[in-house]
């Protein structure tokens, strides 16, 4: 994020230098253009973190999500995994419905 932070104050430090020129009268570009250069140049690699850090998270989600599944299969038993599923059945039965019921098997309204 710190990158278009960066970005976005060079891109501003460039419009602040394009009004100096023109007010000044100087008929200089060279330091707009090279505010712009670097504003640009740094845009462009903050959209190559954010993609990068994106990337690793989801990486790192799925890892976590089949580490999680790998433990459940070894450690939760099989009776318990089917009624987790067919709790689960009983509540898309009930939203599919359109009916607010209390969660199956609890006795609690759903929130």
């Amino acid at each position: 994020m710190s990158a278009f932070y960066f970005s976005l104050g060079t891109f501003a430090a460039d419009i602040l230098v394009i009004g100096v020129i023109a007010l000044l009268g100087i008929d200089h570009s060279w330091p707009a253009v090279g505010l712009g250069l670097i504003g640009a140049a740094l845009l462009l690699f903050g959209c190559a973190a954010l993609a990068e850090e994106s990337r690793l998270g989801l990486t790192t989600t799925d890892r976590e999500l089949r580490l999680l599944r790998e433990m459940a299969e070894r450690h939760v038993p099989p009776e318990a995994i089917s009624h987790r599923d067919s709790l689960a059945r009983q509540v898309r039965a009930t939203l599919s419905r359109g009916e607010r019921q209390p969660f199956p098997g609890t006795g609690e309204p759903d929130v």
